[in-house]
């Protein structure tokens, strides 16, 4: 199964997303951990600065987890 699709059935599956607007990059790690827990999907809000050191902090530590990047509103941010 393709990232694509892996992605679409853990939504179909959980059809919950919580969004964080994180204050540091520690929170990213901490709601991960604690929406992974539920069966929650984390997005990440990249209108916070701490948005995509977060998300490296959580893939970093969990390179299978799933997470979600919104807000993305630059190409350089998608990437």
């Amino acid at each position: 199964m393709n990232k694509s699709a892996r992605i679409f059935e853990k939504l179909k599956e959980a059809r919950l997303v919580a969004l964080l607007n994180p204050k540091n990059e520690e929170e990213c790690l901490q709601a991960f951990e604690i929406c992974e827990a539920e069966g929650i999907i984390l997005e990440i809000a990249f209108r916070s600065e701490f948005a995509l050191g977060g998300i490296k902090a959580v893939m970093q530590k969990y390179p299978d987890g799933l997470i979600l990047a919104g807000t993305v509103m630059t190409s350089h941010q998608a990437k």
